[in-house]
């Protein structure tokens, strides 16, 4: 029963292999180290970020319940709904209540995966609120990536790439 407005997500970037041949211990921890510098960018680059968040945005989502499942089991740092690792942004408007299972299960979908999955996930009242509002205010939750960083003197999208090529070299390095 899809009677949602015609209307295409911000599809996410897939997962990039690296090339390196060994394995080693250290370097599975390269997304964890990947994704906390993406979100100290997201952090920082905030203010600086169009369009910016209005301030008199209130979100449509209780605070004491899991946005997907409703459950009342809120997780101690919610969800990015756009993930850092998908150009997510750091605001009141990409940062939702969410319980510790949908979190690990959601992982970092975005787009017509993400929507996919609340679909699956969500009771139909649920998952209508969610597109909707998700169609609404998608353009607060991600960083364009033509979005200039003075401290680095250039663009997201360039500092994204030389930080994965500075993270391939140092695991390859460990190799």
């Amino acid at each position: 029963m899809d009677c949602l407005p015609l209307w295409e997500p911000i599809e996410g970037s897939s997962k990039k292999k690296r090339n390196c041949k060994l394995k080693t211990k250290f370097s599975k921890k390269r997304a964890d180290h990947r994704n906390a510098i993406l979100k100290d960018w997201a952090i920082r680059l905030e203010p600086t970020i169009e369009p910016k968040v209005p301030e008199d945005y209130v979100s449509p989502f209780e605070r004491d319940k899991c946005v997907y499942c409703l459950s009342s089991k809120i997780g101690p740092s919610g969800d990015e709904f756009r993930p850092s690792t998908q150009l997510g942004r750091q605001n009141k408007i990409n940062c939702i209540p969410c319980c510790g299972m949908c979190n690990s299960s959601k992982q970092d979908k975005c787009g017509s995966i993400l929507i996919q999955w609340i679909k699956d996930k969500s009771p139909i009242e649920q998952y209508t609120k969610i597109i909707n509002w998700y169609q609404q205010y998608e353009k607060y939750m991600l960083i364009p990536l033509d979005t200039f960083d003075v401290k680095n003197n250039t663009s997201y999208k360039v500092m994204e790439m030389e930080l994965d090529e500075r993270l391939n070299k140092i695991y390859e390095d460990f190799s």
